[in-house]
């Protein structure tokens, strides 16, 4: 073809159809050889294809002419040519050197110069581009062995491709997570490989999707890119951004699309998972000005749209018009060419264009700026502009005449800011065919106008010259009906949608890529490039050097933290250093994290699950997460990767880089003192911190602190260059005068972020004019400065508005979101009507442009990050945050705010939650991230929106919190960590509140069980009792109607189920503790147990940390420490880190009393001195010396304590020391009599009043102030065992052994209160009593381990807790407000358990009104009904005496023997099932079984050696039956169905009793056993038949059990000796009992033997042997125990076996089928089928069915691949399952086929077979239950049961699972109700096997 010269570009363009007939001709002439071709190749063709292959036509193609145009048009792909040379090239040849593998690594994404193909220097690059990737790659261990396939190997291990290539999900065994269980991690070795990774080949030989492969390459590329920081600048685009434009004459259309069109196109991208926002600058304005900033905001928002979107990033509508405004700028030498032309020619209007056009030299061009304003405001401004105009093109026609102008004057076309936008967005598109479009009106006329022309024309040569003319859309003209409209929109949306679904495919785009840690990182890194290269090293210099010692000298510490004021360039260093640290050390892996940048930066949590992955990667190792891991998981598998790590050399050192430490959000001290201790040798760690910031002395207070840093300002001359800086970015500059301004109002030392805020305001101030002074002392005040001046060019309301909408946004809003929110205010529209007088209704308000121009304005300080594949704005900086909240976020119009983020993202924004049928069916896991923002945002916005916090609270229940569908969104998005954290977050900033703790300790509960299958919360919550509080009603009742809309398999827990009741007990808080201590805040546990003590988080539960320390007298104090004494020393630690921080000997005295105040002063007692020293600094110094050695002591909390000593060793006395004058005492004599052993012998109240000393059965209270004994107290002349002061410390309680109380003032020891605990119902001893809050109301612990509630004013007695079986030993009330109410209990067998008494404490207030007579007190305490309220008063006055005031209002209550809470049901966990009736109170199972063809019964027995028969759907008792047999339990089963129980016990010499017991209570029969090897009821249960061992060998016995009559048989062994062991023999009986098969273990091989009952009279013979079919036996056997096979000593008849026979495998499991036929399992996982009659193998099992076979050698695929554990058939014996450890194989025995194979994960504990062979049932041992329907080959259902799982067993009606479970010390029942699964019945699945 030939080509077209630039002068043809002017002339119409052919019609197509000529077109496509002249290029067939040509190509047709060409191949005939008549005509030559003529070759125009595109210049990328010439310069980056290194050689080009021949093509198949002819070997003139070699010869290629040189391109007519020298300059390349960059395009995406350089080898689509519309050229048919191009088209004839093969398709190895058209793509050419670009498409070699890791294409991505060596693609130029930026406008490099092309080498040309001679070039030595293009030569020479390339090849250093290939070096480079040769060193990366060889650093790229792992990938080849998983890549590449060797040619002996058939398959991919794509189960560790999985593992290796991302983090996996792992189950947890326990509720305790330990190192084993958390993280798993291998690490792999692999041989270095070349660069050339053939994947492709790889893919021939693997089943495997493309996209699987290029997503590891592309991950393992990014890690190990981003550890370089070497990753491309581009952050992949996963957004549809289009700027959009229009000339003048198209407006209508414009405004059309907008109104229509773009809402389509937005719900369209929503169902492709991506953000939608097309940019409009015009929308709410006649047309766009041509200004300077107007040019640049256009080429900003290109720029923009061009980098973001997926394609299409620009459309532009053309009409027939261009706009014609005036100038809006000009040059200096252009205005000045025309001023003087203008004088010279005398054309009239020099003056308008010297007053007009002002010059503006803060620019480093200068110019000259229309002031469009003022011209506007003239009387005559038209005329003004028509005179202009014409002045303006007359000059400029003279000057182009001369030659002095272009031809882009012409019509002004230079300064249309529509030809503007369109060239910006064609010439600067690198990829026209799929990101251009234009819709282009057709029209014949020749154009006058020249400077449209000359944009036709360059739409048309750009879009010709790319091949992609199709993409120009031509527009009929016609009138602007709404038909043409209409049609205009399906048109628009058709191409715009064909080009995103073409991008989408060239990208091989797929969302889940873009919320995937791989972007996530490409973004940390990015953002550190772009910090680096704005970073000024001016006065850091020294800082770097340092830090570059610690990360080269390993006897450093490793942990650097730098710290400097807000705004001080921390980020900047952070990034500085991580550059430097990759410089220093090319082998350095270099982590970077800037926190709460990112969805896996918004907490600690998820940036440390970031970080590991990535650690991960890097070194090659496997992590496994938990999916519901707590923090505390998350840090102890950070700790093991850093020591996995450190230990690999060959990948080198590691630095990770944590920057913005202060925009974590849930930084406990135990967190950070985690990550910083001991950090291994070749880890490092970089933190950045504000210097004012909480965390920072958390930091310094780590007993491993690290090495602190600050950031210095910037001084001096460096102030100046760092505000040129800036200056220069803006292409601007600033006057003397208006610099010296500046310079003169900062301070001499200042902040990089307070000199960007200045630089900014000053890069608008125009030259000519002088601002007002203005204060600069703080950022802050900077920006409120720079505030000011945004109003001033945009206006205050819109202003207002958008930095209101971004200050207080969580996590940043996108620009489509702003845009809705500020386009949706009604207030809004209301001010700028105020504000613009002549605003129209009809036109609106250029909302895009004016957020466009804020963004401009704001461009420094807005962060623009990816969160969930949308691109945010996030305010960036504090100092910002706080201006804007100065200058606009007062109380109401903040809260305003929020409630409309709340609303938008509760309602308006895409990604709603899913429904209940999507959650069961599992689907949108793709897109489920993208609901991470909204369900974040709700909660956020909701609780700061309204100053009524009972109002509020209320809609954030009902929106949120309490909203079961929320709620199972946020679980089934694995958000539950996340929720949980809002659930206190609002809790602390609102009030406490019983329905939020109801919710987080439900879910805190389930954890375990949730993390298995998250509509499991609607399983459980659905069958909870109706509960007091409306709230906590609704979201009940809200779950049942979500279960309504569940049509697949679920699993229903009993409602009297124990573990999912919703009762007021919380659970274990731990086990095997000696003593508890809480911490002041109530949010942790110490635990001291056998010799080490464990911290627990009460909200949790999860031990924080374990040491091994015996502590003797501890105390928690302070800021989470612990003191105690060990090995004669007083050492104190860290209760979070489990650090020891000091340790102070104390000598070898005896310490007879210790006392620690709560900043850390301990006090002690040692033989006659009492010494004080502080736990962490101090040293003892004594402080007082008595005369005799010290028994015990108490002291005061005042100011000056007081401090008693008890002395017994000569005289009995008390002595009183004052610390103010410790030499001198003051003495009380006591009484010499035996003191207490049952409690403390002295206590001391905290005022210092009064002490107690107590003796075995008196209590002597003595005045401290008086020195006197005061009086003298008893309980009932009993030996006192327990001893409480009242929380007012005015009043003492004594508690006896029989369980009398009494309650007595201590300054009279008037008795106020006396009861008794001791009932029918409840006997035992009082072992622990506490108070609760006000003192109102006391909590006793009794022996029984019964905790008993009573009111302390009236003695009633209110309710009893019954759950402990051994006795209390401690109580703790809680009074903290996460716990407020809240009873911690532990008992001797050291379990303590966490009950919540709200719900019982106010019921029995509003039930004590009505014995209350005083007007005043029922005042009193109805405020205490409302909890929230309460806890208020609580927290105000709950200090106070007036508050504790419980024992003194007893008058006020009248006072009555009849105890009003007598009908009031004891709370228990388990009880006396036999009178209840009730299967929940049955806590010592031993085993549980079905009864045979029954849906409705089974059958348990207990510890108590009881048999009970069980109605399983109403879970009552039907009958029990006592079994006097002795032993422990083996087995049970059911005989005649329901009727009878077969129980199997054991002796200590393993002999067996077995016991048929009718459920009427008729004993059938009792058998006495030794040494069975076998017990096995008939198929028609009539008969039953043991196998033991004697020492004659076998005997078998067979039982009637209708008529109890035995049969026995010595099944004879014959002639066949040797050594054997018949205790380990395996016998299997058939179905009708009469044939017996034998399997004994010789060696490694195995005999099988066996004998038919049925000929009883039939003999041995010496020739009645048969050959097995391997080989003969002819060796003596005989047993261990020496004694020969014979029947000397049997009574009964003697069978000789028929056949046996020798196989060389070890059989685990058999079975008979029928009487002719066996099954076997091996060890190996083999299972055969051996006929009874010749011993034979006949048939053998592999995955492709039941096959015939010869001999157990026949190869075959095996169906288990370790040993087979159990086989089970049904009923009637046409399905069978067998079960290897944590694998399950189902088979139909009539077609004999393997019906399914699911892998369990887990090893199981059983697993059975329904009725039909339909389902299989398995329990783990990690306590999860799964349900599969094995003909539709898909699990239905799991659950996870949170104990230990012994054994699941299924109802013949498939309708319920009854599973035996650990509880406390015993077992117990759970029963499971199956809904949803007669579908599976009914559609029998693929039967057609």
């Amino acid at each position: 073809m030939e080509t077209r010269h630039e002068e043809d570009w002017n002339k119409p363009p052919e019609p197509e159809v000529r077109r496509a007939k002249t290029a067939m001709e040509d190509e047709l002439l060409i191949k005939l050889g008549v005509k030559r071709e003529n070759i125009e190749f595109h210049p990328l063709i010439k310069h980056q294809r290194v050689e080009r292959a021949s093509t198949a036509l002819s070997l003139k193609y070699l010869k290629i002419k040189p391109p007519y145009r020298e300059e390349p048009l960059w395009i995406r792909n350089a080898w689509k040519c519309n050229n048919v040379a191009m088209r004839q090239m093969s398709d190895l040849a058209r793509r050419g050197p670009r498409n070699a593998s890791l294409d991505a690594v060596g693609r130029a994404r930026s406008n490099r110069v092309p080498f040309p193909a001679g070039d030595p220097e293009y030569h020479k690059k390339r090849a250093a581009r290939f070096k480079k990737l040769s060193e990366l790659l060889s650093e790229w261990r792992g990938f080849q062995q998983l890549a590449y396939v060797s040619p002996g190997e058939e398959q991919l291990d794509f189960g560790r491709l999985d593992s290796f290539r991302r983090a996996s999900v792992s189950t947890s065994t326990s509720t305790t997570t330990t190192n084993s269980q958390i993280c798993n991690i291998s690490r792999q070795r692999s041989s270095s490989f070349t660069a050339n990774l053939r994947i492709r080949s790889a893919k021939k030989r693997v089943r495997t999707t493309p996209q699987k492969w290029m997503n590891m390459k592309k991950e393992m590329l990014v890690n190990l890119k981003a550890a370089k920081l070497k990753l491309d600048k581009d952050i992949p685009r996963s957004e549809v951004r289009i700027y959009l434009t229009a000339t003048p004459d198209m407006a209508e259309e414009r405004e059309f699309l907008a109104e229509v069109a773009y809402p389509e196109l937005r719900r369209y991208c929503e169902k492709l998972g991506m953000n939608c926002h097309v940019v409009d600058l015009r929308t709410g304005m006649d047309k766009l000005g041509n200004d300077v900033m107007t040019f640049k905001m256009c080429e900003v928002e290109v720029e923009k749209c061009r980098r973001l979107s997926v394609g299409p990033n620009f459309v532009c509508l053309v009409g027939e018009q261009l706009d014609k405004d005036l100038p809006g700028f000009m040059t200096k030498d252009e205005l000045e060419q025309i001023r003087d032309v203008v004088i010279k020619q005398k054309i009239d209007g020099v003056e308008l264009l010297d007053e007009y056009y002002r010059l503006d030299t803060n620019r480093l061009s200068p110019l000259y700026e229309l002031a469009r304003e003022d011209l506007q405001n003239l009387p005559d401004a038209e005329e003004a502009e028509d005179n202009l105009k014409e002045l303006l093109t007359e000059a400029m026609d003279i000057l182009r005449e001369d030659g002095k102008f272009g031809r882009r004057t012409k019509d002004f076309y230079k300064w249309s800011i529509c030809a503007k936008e369109v060239e910006t967005g064609l010439y600067g598109c690198r990829e026209p065919g799929s990101q251009l479009l234009c819709f282009m009106r057709d029209s014949s006329l020749e154009h006058q106008d020249k400077g449209f022309a000359n944009l036709l024309a360059i739409i048309t040569r750009c879009f010709e010259n790319n091949g992609c003319e199709g993409n120009i859309v031509p527009i009929a003209k016609g009138k602007k009906t709404l038909n043409y409209m209409r049609s205009l929109c399906n048109v628009f949306l058709s191409h715009v949608m064909t080009l995103i679904e073409k991008n989408l495919d060239l990208q091989q785009f797929y969302i889940a890529d873009h919320v995937s840690g791989t972007a996530d990182l490409i973004q940390h890194v990015n953002h550190q490039k772009l910090l680096n290269k704005s970073y000024t090293d001016q006065n850091n210099q020294q800082l770097t050097e340092q830090i570059r010692d610690i990360l080269a000298n390993p006897a450093f510490k490793r942990t650097a933290i730098i710290c400097g004021d807000k705004g001080s360039g921390k980020s900047s260093f952070a990034a500085h250093i991580a550059e430097c640290s990759v410089n220093w050390n090319p082998k350095v892996n270099t982590i970077i994290r800037f926190i709460g940048r990112s969805l896996r930066t918004s907490s600690l949590y998820h940036t440390l699950i970031s970080t590991c992955k990535q650690i991960a990667f890097l070194y090659t190792l496997i992590v496994r997460f938990p999916p519901l891991a707590t923090l505390v998981d998350i840090i102890k598998i950070f700790r093991i990767l850093l020591t996995e790590a450190s230990g690999d050399e060959d990948v080198g050192p590691l630095v990770i880089v944590l920057d913005g430490l202060e925009n974590v959000s849930d930084l406990e001290p135990h967190h950070v003192w985690a990550l910083m201790e001991d950090l291994p040798l070749n880890v490092s760690l970089v933190l950045t911190i504000d210097r004012d910031h909480p965390y920072l002395k958390l930091l310094k207070a780590s007993p491993q602190p690290g090495q602190f840093y600050t950031i210095e300002g910037i001084v001096g001359d460096e102030r100046k260059k760092a505000i040129n800086k800036i200056l220069n970015v803006a292409d601007k500059t600033v006057t003397g005068d208006q610099f010296n301004m500046v310079l003169k109002q900062i301070g001499y030392e200042e902040i990089p972020l307070t000199l960007t805020a200045v630089g900014v305001i000053a890069a608008n101030w125009p030259s000519h004019t002088l601002p007002e002074r203005f204060s600069l002392d703080s950022a802050t005040e900077a920006f409120e400065k720079l505030i000011e001046d945004i109003e001033e060019n945009i206006g205050l309301a819109f202003t207002k508005y958008v930095l209101s909408l971004l200050a207080t946004s969580r996590y940043g809003l996108a620009d489509s979101e702003l845009l809705h929110l500020v386009l949706s205010d009604s207030d809004l529209l209301n001010e700028l009507q105020n504000e613009n007088s002549d605003l129209s209704v009809l036109e609106g308000y250029p909302y895009q442009a004016q957020l466009c121009r804020v963004f401009m304005w704001m461009d420094p300080f807005l962060e623009e990050r990816k969160v969930e594949g949308e691109t945010l704005k996030k305010i960036g900086h504090t100092s910002l945050k706080s201006a804007i909240q100065n200058r606009y976020l007062q109380e109401e119009f903040e809260m305003l705010m929020h409630r409309q983020l709340a609303s938008f993202f509760q309602y308006t924004r895409r990604g709603l939650l899913l429904t209940a049928k999507e959650i069961t069916e599992r689907k949108g896991l793709s897109l489920i991230s993208q609901n991470w923002r909204t369900l974040r945002s709700v909660p956020y916005h909701l609780s700061r929106s309204s100053s009524d916090v009972p109002n509020t609270l209320k809609t954030i229940k009902e929106t949120v919190l309490l909203n079961f569908k929320w709620i199972i969104n946020e679980i089934y998005s694995g958000y539950l960590n996340d929720f949980l954290f809002d659930l206190k977050s609002i809790v602390d900033l609102l009030q406490v509140d019983e329905d939020i703790f109801l919710v987080r300790r439900l879910l805190l509960n389930l954890r375990h069980v949730l993390e298995e299958n998250p509509t499991s919360l609607a399983s459980i919550v659905s069958q909870f009792p109706s509960h007091h509080s409306h709230h906590f009603n609704q979201f009940i009742e809200q779950s049942k109607e979500w279960m309504k809309q569940v049509h697949t398999t679920i699993l229903i827990p009993s409602p009297n189920c124990g573990f999912f009741s919703g009762s007021f007990f919380y659970g274990n808080v731990t086990r095997h503790s000696e003593q508890m201590l809480p911490s002041q805040d109530g949010l942790y546990l110490v635990s001291l147990m056998n010799g080490k003590f464990q911290t627990i988080e009460l909200g949790t539960g999860e031990c924080l940390a374990s040491v091994e320390a015996s502590l003797q007298r501890p105390h928690v104090w302070g800021k989470y420490r612990v003191t105690g004494l060990m090995d004669n020393a007083l050492k104190t630690w860290d209760i979070l880190g489990g650090k020891l921080l000091r340790k102070v000997p104390l000598g070898i005295s005896r310490i007879t009393w210790l006392h620690v105040f709560d900043d850390g002063t301990a006090y002690f007692a040692s033989d006659n001195h009492i010494k004080r020293l502080h736990a962490v600094t101090g040293m003892p110094s004594s402080v007082i010396k008595a005369p005799q050695q010290i028994r015990d002591a108490g002291m005061s909390h005042r100011i000056k304590p007081t401090i008693c000593t008890l002395h017994i060793q000569t005289d009995w006395c008390v002595r009183i020391w004052e610390m103010s004058d410790p030499q001198n005492f003051e003495t009380i004599p006591l009484e010499e009599k035996a003191l207490s052993s049952r409690c403390n012998t002295f206590y001391m109240t905290n005022d210092g009043k009064y002490a107690v000393v107590m003796y075995e059965k008196e209590a002597v209270i003595l005045s401290i102030l008086d020195q006197e004994v005061e009086c003298i107290l008893s309980c009932a002349d009993e030996d006192i065992h327990v001893v409480m002061f009242t929380r007012s410390h005015d009043h003492v309680f004594l508690a006896s052994e029989t369980g009398n109380i009494r309650g007595n003032l201590l300054n009279s020891g008037t008795q106020l209160f006396s009861a008794s605990v001791k009932s029918k119902k409840s006997a035992g001893q009082v072992t622990a009593m506490t108070t609760s809050e006000d003192d109102h109301f006391l909590i006793v612990g009794m022996s029984t381990g019964m905790v008993v509630v009573m009111n302390i004013p009236s003695g009633q007695r209110i309710h009893n807790i019954s759950s402990h079986t051994e006795k209390i030993q401690q109580l703790f009330y809680m009074t903290d407000h996460i716990h407020f109410q809240h009873l911690i209990s532990l008992d001797n067998d050291g379990t303590a358990k966490l009950w919540n008494l709200q719900n019982i404490l106010r019921s029995a207030r509003e039930k004590l009104f009505e014995i209350m007579w005083d007007d005043d007190l029922i005042k009193e305490e109805s405020e205490k009904i409302d909890l929230p309220s309460y806890y208020k008063l609580y927290e105000a006055k709950g200090k106070s005496k007036m508050f504790l005031n419980g024992p003194d209002v007893s008058a006020f209550y009248n006072k009555t023997d009849e105890n009003i809470f007598a009908g009031q049901s004891t709370q228990r966990s388990g009880g006396n099932w036999e009178q209840s009736g009730n299967l929940q109170d049955c806590l010592e199972v031993n085993a549980s079984n079905t009864a045979v063809g029954r849906g409705d019964i089974f059958i348990t027995y207990t510890g108590e050696k009881k048999i009970a028969w069980w109605d399983v759907r109403r879970e009552k008792l039907l009958s029990v039956r006592v079994v006097a047999t002795g032993g422990r339990f083996h087995r049970l089963r059911t005989v005649f169905f329901d009727q009878a129980a077969c129980l199997i016990t054991r002796d200590t010499a393993e002999r067996e009793t077995i016991s048929i017991v009718n459920g009427t209570g008729k004993k059938k029969t009792v058998l006495q056993r030794e040494k069975v090897l076998r017990c096995d009821i008939s198929a028609d249960s009539k008969k039953m038949a043991t196998v033991n061992v004697s020492r004659q060998g076998f005997v078998l016995t067979i039982v009637d059990l209708n008529t109890e009559e035995e049969q026995k048989f010595f099944l004879h062994l014959g002639d066949i000796t040797g050594t054997f062991s018949m205790e380990k023999a395996r016998v299997t009986l058939s179905k009708d009992l009469t044939v017996v098969l034998g399997f004994l273990k010789v060696e490694d091989r195995t005999l099988i033997i066996s004998w038919n009952v049925t000929d009883a009279d039939r003999r041995s013979s010496d020739d009645g042997s048969t050959v097995g079919e391997e080989r003969s036996i002819t060796t003596d056997l005989r047993t261990k125990s020496g004694h020969s096979s014979g029947a000397d000593s049997f009574k009964g008849e003697t069978i000789s076996f028929q056949n046996v026979t020798e196989f060389n495998i070890k059989v685990t499991k058999s079975r008979f089928y029928n009487e002719q036929e066996v099954l076997f399992g091996t060890r190996e996982g083999d299972i055969f089928v051996l006929d009874t009659s010749t011993l034979k193998v006949i048939k053998l099992f592999s995955k492709e069915g039941i096959v015939a076979c010869k001999s157990i050698k026949s190869s075959h695929t095996k169906p288990h691949r370790s040993a087979v554990r159990s086989m089970y058939f049904t009923s009637d014996y046409t399905h069978l399952l067998t079960t290897e450890a944590s694998r399950v194989c189902v088979w139909n025995m009539q077609r004999k086929v393997m019906v399914y194979s699911p892998a369990t994960g887990d090893k199981m504990t059983n697993a059975v077979l329904s009725k039909e062979g339909c389902f299989t049932l398995a329990g783990m041992a990690t306590g999860v239950v799964r349900l599969w329907a094995n003909y539709h080959r898909k699990m239905l259902y799991s659950f996870r049961i949170p104990t230990t799982l012994h054994h699941v067993a299924l109802t013949p009606d498939n309708a319920r699972i009854i599973a035996l479970v650990d509880e406390n010390n015993g077992k117990r029942v759970v029963v499971f109700e199956i809904k949803n699964v007669d579908d599976y019945l009914l559609d029998k699945g693929d039967e057609d096997l």
